[in-house]
């Protein structure tokens, strides 16, 4: 116990240095976009407002001569964490809430610490799993806090989903999939339905999964956490449901506006990933397709991930988060996927997240865990063959990319980008630290860089 105090704690201060910004100084913020600043920080300070001068903020007079703001499910009025921005003194409220964004991240990443020793990992490989996840791919870049306060609760989710699966009594796993279910709803009341959903995709993924033998236990599970779940969030949910069919959706410019309760048709859906996204895995200024999100989750983590899948396939969760993943990245792919159609067409209620590119969500929870598995392969190797077949590929890769851009200059055609020269250069100092690592070198020092 002491020992995950003092990782968890270690995590805070991590997490603390990389916001140093917003944290530490004035001159930043992260509510400087559109939406963040006439939305996100309006709606909040509209709230604190309404609820300090003791009424309930049920009607919005300032936005199109009026409109709910009960039933406007991203304004997350009901998330529990928010009671501290709703009674807080004016005057502060921008520095409250970016300590809030920062505080966001810090309970993500225990979160998934809490998972990875759940899956038998050491402490180290865990803290490396958590910072992944909080820092990198979709939660670390995420614009929109109601989206953040969101993404944050997967982990736990599928923490206490495989409490449940592990259970050896049919009431101790209700127990567990009704917290589950409970973790869920703070997801909903966090304000982001699209992230609710990828979450009900991952418990009945994992659920199945693990009780692919007890099917009927599967079911149970996902039956426990989806009641739960529903009913925890039922405060948001039903003032939302109400709403939705008064509310409309923009569609394409000339188009009429289209009812939120009536299913887009599919080639007016927008924000998928195109083909050569795989590349913004390698490459974060490369853009993906999709609007403010990338399949980019940073170079050393992806390494670590392939490293976690190839040592420790036989692990069965690791199977299961490889699947994940893959399937994940295939549906961002929209229209020019086959499983996008198919599960869009099929699955019940999923049409209600038409943007596929943010299910890169779920590839990089996977990719972060993996990556933990990756950590702990690299830390326990005995068998020097694979570490030594490991740096002879990354050897040669390397020498190859320095080919693509070595090439072209000297052909006086250089790529401009330097985004990608910036690229190589994390990917070879990543090569360069797994060599070290591969070598037996796992102190402190290697550990800290």
């Amino acid at each position: 116990m002491k020992t995950a105090w003092r990782w968890n704690g270690l995590l805070l201060v991590v997490i603390g240095l990389f916001f140093w910004k917003i944290l530490f100084t004035q001159d930043f913020s992260v509510f400087v976009n559109h939406d963040n600043s006439s939305q996100m920080f309006s709606w909040n300070h509209f709230a604190a407002n309404e609820i300090r001068h003791g009424r309930l903020p049920l009607w919005d007079p300032y936005v199109q001569a009026g409109h709910s703001f009960i039933g406007e499910m991203q304004t997350a009025l009901f998330y529990p964490p928010k009671l501290l921005i709703y009674f807080w003194p004016f005057g502060h409220e921008l520095r409250l809430q970016h300590v809030t964004y920062v505080a966001a991240h810090v309970l993500g990443a225990c979160f998934m610490f809490l998972l990875c020793r759940e899956l038998a990992l050491s402490g180290f490989a865990a803290f490396v799993a958590a910072l992944v996840f909080s820092l990198g791919g979709f939660t670390g870049r995420v614009g929109w806090p109601n989206m953040l306060d969101s993404a944050i609760w997967a982990p736990l989710i599928l923490w206490l989903v495989l409490r449940a699966i592990a259970a050896t009594s049919t009431r101790r796993s209700v127990c567990w999939a009704a917290l589950g279910g409970l973790a869920l709803g703070m997801a909903i009341l966090a304000g982001s339905l699209h992230v609710a959903l990828m979450d009900a995709v991952l418990v009945t993924s994992a659920a199945l999964f693990g009780c692919a033998r007890a099917w009927r236990k599967g079911v149970l599970i996902v039956a426990v956490v989806g009641a739960v779940a529903f009913g925890a969030g039922a405060v948001q949910l039903l003032p939302s449901m109400e709403y939705a069919p008064f509310a409309s959706r923009v569609r394409g410019p000339g188009m009429p506006m289209l009812p939120a309760t009536e299913k887009s048709p599919y080639d007016e859906l927008i924000d998928s990933f195109q083909p050569h996204s795989w590349q913004c895995f390698f490459l974060g200024s490369m853009s993906a397709g999709a609007l403010a999100f990338s399949p980019y989750f940073g170079i050393l983590p992806l390494l670590l991930a392939g490293i976690g899948v190839w040592r420790t396939w036989n692990a069965r969760w690791v199977r299961y988060l490889v699947a994940l993943a893959a399937f994940s990245y295939v549906y961002t792919l929209g229209s020019y996927s086959l499983l996008h159609g198919l599960i869009y067409t099929l699955v019940p209620f999923l049409w209600m997240a038409p943007e596929a590119g943010r299910f890169i969500y779920l590839t990089h929870l996977a990719g972060a865990i993996l990556a933990g598995f990756g950590v702990q392969a690299l830390l326990s190797a005995k068998d020097d063959a694979w570490l030594a077949a490991m740096w002879r590929v990354l050897k040669w890769t390397v020498a190859a990319a320095a080919l693509a851009l070595i090439v072209p200059a000297l052909a006086g055609k250089p790529n401009p980008d330097q985004w990608i020269h910036f690229s190589f250069l994390i990917f070879l100092s990543a090569a360069g630290l797994l060599a070290v690592m591969a070598r037996g070198h796992h102190g402190i020092a290697v550990r800290v860089v």
